[in-house]
């Protein structure tokens, strides 16, 4: 049996802190959780640049029998995004071995530390809303949402021709939460159905024209 040394110690601490901060981490995530990470299976390190492919935009032509077809030369967008952004919430642990030893003691240490990355997470990811510029923003910042200005945000979506399968979210903050609760039409039984009474008595909001609301 190979002798235990520090830096076994070290490896195993990881791997113990891992298999319970991952579990926190995502469940405290909203935006993390939603956005496109189909980067990952790239190999990269920090201060790396990742591309993400953005699908062309095409049209179709008729053709006669007979006919030739209409070749289009589309161009491939493609963002990137610069691996610059490490998050983290130290903290130090006056007795290692009492923690080891009750895990329970651990997760008294770590959740703190892990909520604290997700909710910079989710702040950071937030406050990328400028650049969505794909669209004209709808609604007024400061003022209550309305049902009118989420159908219109939907129909957005429509025009833009995003596909019908293509899940759509709308995230939005406590006190937009709030106030699509108190929207009558979604939150009554006899004009939503289960969807009102859920809102109603557990207070979720659930799904709205189309979009899957979420609160962060």
């Amino acid at each position: 049996m190979p002798a235990i040394t520090s830096t076994n110690v070290a490896n195993a601490i990881v791997k113990l802190v891992a298999a319970d901060a991952l579990p926190a981490l995502v469940g405290n995530l909203v935006m993390g959780n939603l956005v496109n990470r189909d980067y990952e299976p790239t190999l990269a390190q920090a201060g790396d640049t990742v591309n993400i492919p953005i699908a062309p935009t095409l049209s179709a032509n008729n053709i006669a029998e007979g006919g030739t077809v209409t070749t289009q030369n589309p161009n491939l967008g493609n963002a990137q995004i610069v691996l610059n952004t490490h998050a983290e919430a130290t903290f130090q642990i006056p007795d290692v071995t009492k923690v080891l030893a009750v895990p329970d003691l651990l997760n008294i240490y770590m959740h703190p530390a892990v909520v604290a990355i997700a909710q910079k997470i989710e702040t950071d990811l937030l406050g990328l809303y400028p650049g969505f510029t794909a669209n004209s923003p709808v609604g007024t910042a400061g003022t209550a949402i309305t049902e009118a200005v989420v159908d219109t945000a939907e129909t957005a979506l429509f025009n833009a021709k995003l596909p019908a399968s293509e899940p759509k979210y709308l995230v939005v903050d406590s006190a937009t939460y709030g106030q699509l609760r108190q929207i009558t039409r979604f939150s009554e039984f006899q004009t939503a159905g289960d969807a009102g009474l859920r809102a109603l008595v557990d207070g979720s909001v659930g799904k709205i024209k189309d979009f899957f609301v979420f609160r962060s």
